[in-house]
């Protein structure tokens, strides 16, 4: 299909069941929208930090060919089309993916992080032989697959759960950069995701997430210094009071949803909390008694526009008020 066409081909690195190793310690692209072999070992034209690079250390396992691991997918603005190939979860060394602004399309569930349960047919050998570190990137740190065209809902396995027939998550617990920013995905906030105890950066802004945040997230996200909700419309329910418990929040935006209730009194405990921006949604009340009293208040964005505004606060940045599509914002 054009699809496969224009997938990442790493046949000439899983084909000798090397799972992510290779013998060079540096791979640029060479990549041929029309078809062509997409990876090759070097590529003097190019002297940007693109393509997939390899630790420098390399891996003892008893094989001298092979002199290091790919640690690193750089394939930003790089032009991508189609599905994310499976055969990238066989990268178990991968520490950073960085495929932002590309066209990468298709459910998001299906593909480089669904695959970790390998098939054995895809292999050509018996699934048997297949390591079990290799279901799953037990050393990603960064994800970056911001502004493309990814759908479906976020997999549930990808943390605190099992994947098909291997135990343990997808995604690393070292993991502390995530950004699916401006995508297409659906479906729920994953209560699982709570396993992701290193993540500090958390962007989903402008995909179509629907239901509400899981209270598990304030125990258990205590690192989270960054975290990107706004624009997604179907996002509902209250705000949680557990995530008071968010420490080392520094960033939280959440405008332009459907959540409702009050913005609770345990936000008071937010210390460090440099925006808040919430405008755009149900939520009622005052925020005077939780934010106005602190020596540095936050930057706060809210819907206390109008004579009868539905949030009381004085010391906002900006007032707003209206709906989404006629939303009108002020300064105060």
């Amino acid at each position: 299909s054009d699809d496969d066409d224009d997938e990442l081909d790493l046949d000439n690195i899983v084909s000798q069941r090397r799972f992510g190793r290779t013998s060079h310690c540096h791979w640029n692209t060479n990549i041929d929208l029309g078809g062509g072999v997409l990876i090759t070992e070097t590529n003097n034209e190019k002297n940007v930090p693109q393509g997939m690079f390899c630790s420098n250390n390399g891996v003892d396992d008893g094989d001298d060919e092979d002199e290091g691991v790919v640690t690193e997918l750089q394939f930003a603005n790089f032009g991508l089309q189609g599905q994310l190939p499976w055969e990238l979860s066989l990268l178990q060394d991968v520490r950073i993916v960085d495929m932002d602004k590309n066209d990468l399309q298709g459910d998001i569930a299906i593909g480089i992080l669904s695959r970790l349960d390998v098939d054995s047919s895809l292999l050509g050998e018996s699934k048997s032989s297949l390591p079990s570190a290799l279901r799953r990137w037990t050393e990603l740190q960064s994800l970056d697959l911001e502004e493309n065209r990814l759908s479906g809902s976020l997999p549930s396995t990808w943390a605190g759960g099992s994947s098909g027939s291997g135990s343990g998550s997808a995604l690393s617990s070292n993991l502390f950069y995530m950004s699916l920013r401006l995508n297409q995905i659906g479906g729920t906030l994953p209560a699982s995701y709570q396993a992701l105890t290193q993540l500090q950066f958390w962007d989903m802004e402008g995909n179509d997430l629907t239901g509400t945040i899981p209270t598990e997230y304030g125990a258990a996200l205590t690192r989270l210094e960054g975290w990107f909700l706004e624009s997604n419309g179907g996002l509902s329910g209250p705000l949680p009071s557990e995530l008071g418990q968010l420490e080392s929040l520094k960033q939280l935006l959440v405008f332009d949803n459907q959540l409702t209730g009050t913005v609770p009194t345990s936000f008071g405990n937010l210390s460090n909390l440099e925006f808040f921006w919430f405008h755009g949604n149900s939520l009622m009340g005052s925020v005077d008694d939780v934010f106005c009293d602190w020596p540095d208040e936050p930057d706060m964005i809210g819907d206390c526009l109008g004579e009868d505004p539905k949030i009381t606060c004085s010391c906002c940045k900006s007032c707003c008020a209206g709906s989404l599509e006629n939303q009108t914002c002020s300064t105060v």
